[in-house]
């Protein structure tokens, strides 16, 4: 296997890492009173029961959230297209693709909290001052950004 297929085939493994970490890690959490919130909760919405109050919305659908696992899934697909394909291979244009699908992964993952969406909160920023990113976070976006650098690298690489 050439240097340019392994290269795709690192950066479709990375941003699968990457979505499958979206899916399963928390991503905010806070430690007083101790409680956090996956991406998916950030994203499609969490209900809690509270006593005396019932059932009450924390969070409400996003789609700015949601648009973070599109990239991250448009990101394998392209860069596993890539390694299938002769003319995707053949095409510099798309390592660039590549590049900004994981760019724009890393920014939306940097600002899932802000994205956000709290219906029964009157001040949302300071609501979730006190909610600080997760490692998990952290390495998905970190995965994220080096899936797209990898896709890149395939077309930079002679």
């Amino acid at each position: 296997m050439d240097k340019k297929k392994l290269l795709n085939v690192v950066s479709a493994g990375l941003f699968l890492v990457a979505a499958i970490l979206w899916f399963a890690l928390p991503a905010i959490a806070r430690t007083e009173p101790s409680n956090s919130y996956s991406f998916v909760n950030l994203t499609f919405g969490k209900k809690e029961v509270v006593p005396l109050l019932g059932e009450v919305v924390i969070f409400k659908f996003s789609f700015l959230n949601l648009l973070t696992p599109l990239f991250l899934l448009g990101g394998v697909a392209l860069a596993a297209g890539r390694v299938v394909g002769k003319s995707l291979e053949k095409n510099k244009a798309l390592g660039y693709v590549l590049l900004a699908l994981g760019l724009v992964s890393v920014v939306l993952i940097f600002l899932v909290k802000n994205l956000a969406l709290m219906p029964n909160v009157d001040n949302v920023a300071e609501q979730l001052k006190a909610y600080k990113l997760t490692g998990g976070a952290v390495a998905t976006l970190i995965l994220a950004g080096l899936g797209g650098v990898a896709g890149v690298a395939a077309d930079l690489l002679k």
